[in-house]
């Protein structure tokens, strides 16, 4: 007994030690050495939250030790707070003042800002340096990242890290193509791109008014009148412009590129972005220095020679500030600087005065600014009117104002960036995987790419749940399918795709999902329709149907309002919204519209995004103030997807299959990773999908599909009982009952559930020859045991004959053979019994499908 109690003691020690060992941490979370998982963003935090100050072990190339032994961050170092017990050293603050990401300012106090805020036309310095020419250039430089060379591969531009599975993969991920580079000559090497229009159906045929691009075109119809327009509009074989006799510009765009037939405005010519291929529109530009400046008449002296501004309180500082020495000599007299007219009353102005021109000037201090009416009169700056003072929120005060941000978001050291907390992934589609690219570490992962490299695997639009950290997209080839994955388990490479949508889908594109109500929505380009699924129930419904004149492309949804918004870029270009219920349709968006593509929302700011393949613009639209601007006017890009998150947009860029970011305000672009043929994006973190906001399906009673309604609708209901495709809603207003012609339907689809997704498309002929083939078996069988009971009937006959004077009776166990091939009750709610018990592991859902079909689906 005692060696018993010893060996189980034994084998717990061993347990308990083995388990904290073998113990792993949730994404987003940090690993103690005593086994303790705490949240990542505590990790070198300057505290012991593990309990064994494992978590303040840190990098000390990103913190700084005190000489207490307390850590902090480098980034906190010098900026204003006393972050250790006994301040910083001051020679310490002087190298070690700012994190690579910012930067600091040259006067005292030498703040430290965000290099996002450099050369944005506002004064985040107090003495102006960020807005320097120096500080202008240093925006333009990339910024080098170290990567892990035994699992990533680093592009000579030093950007990036990728994985080595992408390297001299016959596709350019690095912006620089060195990836691609002193590759050995193989066939897994040669590029096997394949454009989105050699995958569209055969039988596609453009309409009368359209111009047809060509089996190489990711495009394969467009306009008519965008042929021979001056612009090319079919993506890879620019067949809209060749062969177009006598070439000449519109009057809109009456320049003509040099080597190529494609033509720009006046407006377009040496504004710093490229819109001809050949760069023609760029050259021969003078210097922008050289340019006629206008200078601010309230704050600014105009240099003579060299064209140049400065601030009015360095004219007759005694130093040559201008270099022309006109700064010292206004007017063209020395002597002007001589008389001090301040002196006397402060030259009456009512906070600053300074001698200018043989006179004095007024000046106001820092948040004021002189009063149009009286010159001497200073009055308060409203900074929060400029929407680009700050990220989020904005509160002025007198002479001053306060960036503040939402939930959730913390205030970067410049007071005027919101930031989020934590890893920012973004993922995109793109030819044969998904991907995702980590923000801030700049590397480049594979989520899921088929094990068959030759197989036509395209997805197009993409979302996700953050809270089950599951990612959907929409699959164009090989089989039209809306797909399911989850993005923790794909890291593992064990994670098979799961099928949520197969049945009457076509051509999906368009994707969104409500993380509020649990529903999934997407377009289909060629029904042109907009459906939706409860990803919970599998319940699914054909929400609108927008006839054969639109092409729906894009779709996002707004949780709060409970609406969906999609674009159109068929024969009348436009973005629409309807309720989720498919009600309460409207017409958004109509003017100036050409091939409006890719849509986003910005759920803090109710501000909607999209990008114009054709105008080549980003454009936002506010849904509460119904204004509307333009976020870039000359995008040097096929923009084909956008997404928002913090203060920056995504673009996937076909023209030059290249990522963008670009700043939502000022409009600065930046490219983030080369990839072949990018399609969908969209940044995967919690603050992407706030949660703060009313489930107006939570108490309902509906027996198929329970669905919102718009808040626009007046006297409105927060949700509706909806019944699938041919089914009609009973007087009760929750069940379902089907249409008379359903019950055939019906029965087929059960009978054919259990087959896998791929099987169930097999042909109808192939089905009606399994049913006789089991019908003959069925036949067979019965005459068999026919004959077996004849035969024996008539040995009991002979026997009983034989022996008369002593029968026997055998007493027989009737054995049935019972096959039912399916059953069915025509009312809805009589499925559910037939379901399994929800205590097994796999258990099976009703799915009705849009052609009225139903389809057993599995759920784990």
């Amino acid at each position: 007994m005692k060696y018993l109690l010893i060996s189980c003691l034994v084998i717990s020690i061993v347990c308990v030690v083995s388990s904290q060992y073998y113990k792993r941490c949730r994404r987003f979370q940090f690993l103690c050495q005593n086994g303790k998982c705490i949240p990542e963003t505590l990790h070198c935090d300057g505290h012991d939250n593990c309990g064994d100050n494992s978590d303040e072990i840190c990098d000390h190339r990103e913190t700084f030790t005190c000489s207490d032994s307390n850590i902090i961050l480098k980034t906190e170092l010098c900026d204003g707070k006393a972050d250790c017990d006994n301040d910083e050293d001051p020679k310490i603050c002087v190298q070690n003042k700012c994190s690579i990401d910012q930067f600091m300012c040259r006067t005292k106090p030498m703040n430290c800002i965000s290099k996002t805020s450099l050369c944005n036309h506002n004064n985040d310095c107090s003495d102006g340096s960020d807005e320097s020419p120096e500080a202008c250039e240093i925006i333009n430089k990339p910024l080098v990242v170290q990567c892990d060379n035994s699992i990533h591969f680093q592009c000579e531009n030093k950007q990036l890290c990728i994985s080595r599975i992408y390297y001299c993969d016959g596709k350019s991920d690095c912006s620089d193509q060195s990836d691609e580079k002193n590759c050995p000559d193989s066939e897994n090497s040669k590029s096997k791109s394949q454009s989105l229009a050699d995958l569209v159906k055969q039988s596609t045929i453009c309409q009368n008014n359209e111009f047809y691009c060509g089996a190489g075109s990711t495009v394969p119809c467009i306009a008519k009148e965008w042929r021979c327009d001056g612009s090319y509009d079919c993506p890879e074989t620019y067949k809209d412009e060749l062969n177009c006799s006598n070439f000449e510009c519109s009057p809109d765009k009456p320049n003509r590129c040099k080597t190529i037939d494609s033509c720009y405005d006046n407006d377009q010519r040496c504004d710093g972005y490229p819109d001809c291929t050949d760069n023609s529109d760029e050259e021969f530009c003078s210097n922008p220095s050289q340019h006629n400046v206008s200078c601010d008449p309230f704050n600014e002296f105009k240099c003579v020679k060299n064209n140049t501004c400065i601030a009015f309180q360095r004219v007759c500082d005694k130093t040559n500030d201008c270099g022309d020495g006109s700064d010292e000599r206004p007017g063209g007299k020395s002597e002007n600087c001589d008389k001090n007219l301040c002196k006397i009353n402060n030259g009456n102005c009512e906070q600053k005065c300074i001698n200018f021109y043989s006179h004095r000037k007024c000046l106001c201090k820092p948040g004021y600014r002189i009063d149009s009416i009286n010159e001497t009169k200073c009055i308060d700056i409203d900074e929060c009117a400029d929407h680009m003072v700050c990220s989020h929120k904005c509160a002025n005060y007198l002479g001053s104002y306060k960036c503040e941000c939402f939930e959730g978001f913390y205030m970067s050291k410049d007071n005027k960036q919101c930031l989020a907390v934590g890893e920012k992934f973004l993922l995109y589609s793109t030819k044969n995987s998904i991907r995702e690219l980590r923000l801030l570490r700049h590397y480049m992962d594979m989520l899921y790419s088929p094990k068959n490299p030759t197989s036509n695997f395209l997805p197009i639009g993409i979302d996700f749940d953050y809270k089950s950290k599951n990612i959907f997209w929409t699959q164009f080839e090989p089989n039209p399918e809306i797909v399911q994955i989850d993005h923790l388990v794909s890291k593992t490479g064990n994670m098979k795709p799961r099928t949520l949508v197969y049945s009457r889908i076509h051509s999906p594109v368009g994707l969104a999902y409500d993380w509020i109500h649990g529903l999934l929505f997407w377009s289909d380009i060629h029904f042109n329709e907009i459906s939706v699924l409860n990803i919970t129930n599998g319940m699914r419904k054909t929400l609108v149907r927008l006839g054969n004149h639109s092409k729906v492309r894009s779709i996002v949804v707004h949780p709060k309002y409970r609406r969906i918004f999609w674009t159109d870029w068929g024969k009348e270009p436009k973005i629409e919204c309807m309720g989720m219920d498919g009600q309460d349709r409207k017409v958004l968006i109509k003017d100036g519209l050409w091939t409006p593509n890719g849509l986003a929302l910005d759920y803090y700011f109710d501000d909607l995004y999209w990008v114009d393949a054709k105008t080549r613009k980003i454009s936002v639209y506010n849904l509460k103030t119904f204004q509307r601007r333009d976020v870039v006017s000359h995008l040097n890009a096929h923009g084909f997807d956008i997404d928002v998150f913090e203060d920056w947009l995504y673009l996937s860029d076909w023209d030059n299959e290249k990522i963008i970011q670009i700043h939502k305000k000022t409009g600065k672009q930046k490219i983030l990773v080369s990839s072949p043929k990018p399609m969908g994006v969209k940044l995967f973190h919690q603050l992407a999908q706030p949660v703060n906001i009313e489930n107006a399906c939570i108490n309902h009673t509906c027996q198929y599909l329970c669905l919102p309604t718009s808040m626009n609708l007046e006297n409105y209901i927060k949700f509706r009982c909806i019944c699938p495709d041919f089914s009609y809603l009973l007087n009760d207003g929750k069940t379902c009952s089907p249409t008379k012609s359903e019950f055939f339907r019906k029965t087929i689809s059960v009978s054919s559930s259990s087959l896998k997704p791929k099987q169930s498309r097999v042909n109808v002929y192939l089905i009606v020859g399994l049913v006789i083939t089991i019908v003959l078996l069925i036949s067979l069988v019965l005459v068999g045991l026919g004959i077996a009971m004849y035969r024996n009937y008539i040995r009991r006959v002979i026997k009983r004959a034989t022996n008369f004077n002593n029968p026997t009776y055998y007493q027989h166990k009737n054995s049935n053979l019972e096959i039912q091939l399916f059953n069915e009750d025509p009312v809805m709610s009589d499925i559910y019994d037939q379901l399994p018990d929800s205590s097994h592991a796999n258990s099976l859902i009703p799915q009705n499908q849009s052609d009225g079909g139903l389809q057993m689906v599995a759920t784990n």
